[in-house]
């Protein structure tokens, strides 16, 4: 905590202000950092486009204040380029507009709930609960890059996707090995489970089995 007063002249009547340097939301920003953005320090999310104040800053580049960063129509979340202008895809097969997202169900599979909507395919989707601290999550693989230029964002583009997670409530959608390790051209992140010592497996290139340590905590 970080007390600030006035210097010089001041008496008992000088305003004390405390900030703080905590992260009261656990969004990734500081209080302070969220006072200096304009972002609620008490919500993770400020703009409801499902992606956390936090990794807007720091790993997209985009506004956490505005849920469509470049305007185009797409908010964050559903846009596979948010900071670039586009126009919203469309499949050149059907002409229709291309939207996909990620649903759950009960056990009788009469109470149905979407809870992602987004411009990104999103395959092989994950239940993983963690025996720690940290949230149940679901893992699951995406594709974040239009490798064949089609426009659109899904199973042609292998080499371009990766593993990600998300909250069991489709929010906090993050990239595990993209930021700092792009996909090479020839590797494919697909059908990844949960597996020994809190390590997520997945296919590579469908040869052999890689482990990814989980590095990103919810």
């Amino acid at each position: 905590m970080l007390i600030l007063s006035a210097c010089g002249g001041g008496d008992s009547s000088d305003i004390v202000t405390p900030i703080s340097t905590g992260d009261t939301d656990l969004g990734g920003l500081t209080d302070q950092q969220e006072e200096t953005l304009g972002t609620d320090p008490n919500i993770v999310d400020t703009d409801n486009d499902r992606i956390w104040d936090g990794d807007e800053v720091s790993m997209f580049s985009t506004n956490p204040t505005l849920s469509d960063t470049d305007n185009d129509g797409i908010d964050d979340g559903a846009d596979p380029q948010p900071v670039v202008i586009n126009t919203i895809p469309t499949d050149p097969n059907s002409g229709r507009f291309v939207e996909y997202g990620v649903f759950k169900t009960n056990a009788t599979g009469l109470s149905t709930q979407r809870i992602t909507n987004t411009r990104y395919e999103e395959n092989h989707v994950v239940y993983a609960p963690l025996t720690t601290s940290n949230l149940p999550l679901l893992i699951y693989q995406t594709y974040i890059e239009d490798t064949n230029s089609d426009t659109l964002f899904n199973e042609g583009d292998l080499t371009g996707s990766v593993i990600a997670i998300m909250n069991i409530n489709g929010n906090n959608q993050t990239p595990l090995n993209y930021a700092s390790n792009p996909p090479a051209s020839d590797e494919m992140n697909a059908d990844p489970f949960w597996g020994v010592d809190n390590k997520i497996t997945f296919k590579c290139n469908n040869l052999f089995q890689v482990g990814l340590d989980l590095v990103v905590s919810l």
